[in-house]
Formats: structure tokens, C-alpha cells, sequence
């Protein structure tokens, strides 16, 4: 479910449109079914302080998250170090849309689709990060 801020006038800045609540509503009601909503958030580089509220409501709502963004746009260092936090939070996926000159749907995530490398290393380090969380889970435990 595309889900770019957590309030209705910064959806409408971001979006154009008065959505939000719209999109609040279809979230409660495919979680009250018992559905997995994923929230997909395409990330920009004027938008990145918004990544932890966003992370913030994705929890409250149970929901998985899906960031992707162009690494060919112009993100500063620290914008890049932040998004790759989120790489090992659990429900939480990172990818890269390789594909900045074409037109493409916020909806529609084509490396989600179409990179099986990108899919492999996310797959792969949230396992690794299961694992240490295991881990340490164990040790406070002892």
C-alpha cells in the first residue's frame, strides 16, 4: 500500500492528493481480514526525515515496509547511512530502483520484481540479523 507520510497534509504535499485517510481506512480493514499489508514508501532525498515516523506507524499497525529509492539521485552520506539502518530491521526492506530515466508507478517496485540479487542480499541479511537477535535474545536470557 503506498504510504509515502503519517498525515493527511504531507500525503497531499507528497501525493497531490487528499487520500490519506483513504488509505488509513483500507490499512485497518485489510488488517481487521487478517491480510498482509506491506507499506511501500519510495524514498526521496526531501522526504528522508519522514522514515522514522513512517517505521513508527508501520509498527502500530503491524504492518511490513518496503522502502526503495534511486541511488542515482543526489542523497547526501548520512541520508544513504540511514536508509541502510532500516536493511536490518525486521519487516523491513530496502531496495534500489536501478531504473531512474524510466517512467515508472510508486505502486509497481520493479527491482522488487526483478533483481533477484537485491531480493537474495535482503532475504539473506534478514536472516543473519534473526540470528544475532536470537542470539543475543539467549544471552540477556543466561
Amino acid at each position: 500500500m503506498y504510504l509515502p507520510a503519517t498525515d493527511a497534509e504531507t500525503y497531499r504535499i507528497i501525493t497531490g492528493d487528499d487520500g490519506y485517510e483513504d488509505v488509513m481506512e483500507k490499512i485497518d480493514y485489510l488488517k481487521s481480514e487478517e491480510k498482509k499489508v506491506i507499506i511501500n514508501v519510495p524514498i526521496q532525498t526531501d522526504m528522508i526525515d519522514l522514515l522514522p515516523d513512517i517505521h513508527a506507524l508501520a509498527i502500530q499497525k503491524k504492518c511490513g515496509l518496503l522502502f526503495h529509492y534511486c541511488p542515482q539521485e543526489a542523497f547526501a552520506k548520512d541520508q544513504i547511512e540511514l536508509i541502510n539502518r532500516y536493511r536490518h530491521i525486521p519487516n523491513v526492506q530496502v531496495f534500489q530502483n536501478h531504473f531512474p530515466d524510466a517512467q515508472y508507478c510508486v505502486g509497481y517496485v520493479d527491482a522488487v520484481v526483478h533483481d533477484k540479487k537485491q531480493i537474495l542480499r535482503n532475504w539473506f541479511e534478514k536472516v543473519i540479523t534473526s540470528f544475532y537477535s536470537l542470539l543475543d535474545h539467549r544471552e540477556h536470557k543466561r
